[in-house]
């Protein structure tokens, strides 16, 4: 029996679901889920990082695979089904990695009600 891809899941969701997910090509190893919100179509959530790393496996350096990435592959929008690409919480570091104001940094995360 072949294995199961991460592919063969997402497939397998939308026609559960009567929906279609759109996929990004040449991704699929860095495949997560499906993101669900109120009032939108499901949609497919990818690695931000892996996907990078997917790109520099293709004899990109890092700053040329971030590059082409953000401009061909975040910037192609194609409606609300466009999928979502997520930077992972790292396990064993509390504050998060991105921008320079310390005070966003050390501010701690909200819920959706309001209490954090």
């Amino acid at each position: 029996m072949p294995e199961t891809t991460r592919r063969d899941f997402i497939d397998a969701w939308a026609d559960a679901c009567a929906t279609t997910i759109l996929v990004a090509d040449g991704f699929d190893d860095a495949l997560v889920g499906i993101v669900e919100q109120f009032g939108r179509p499901p949609i497919a959530a990818y690695d931000y990082n892996l996907c990078i790393r997917l790109l520099m496996a293709q004899d990109m350096d890092e700053t040329e695979a971030i590059e082409y990435f953000e401009h061909n592959v975040i910037g192609a929008y194609v409606g609300e089904s466009t999928p979502a690409f997520i930077h992972l919480c790292p396990v064993l570091t509390p504050k998060p990695q991105c921008g320079t104001d310390s005070s966003a940094r050390s501010a701690p995360a909200k819920t959706l009600n309001g209490r954090g």
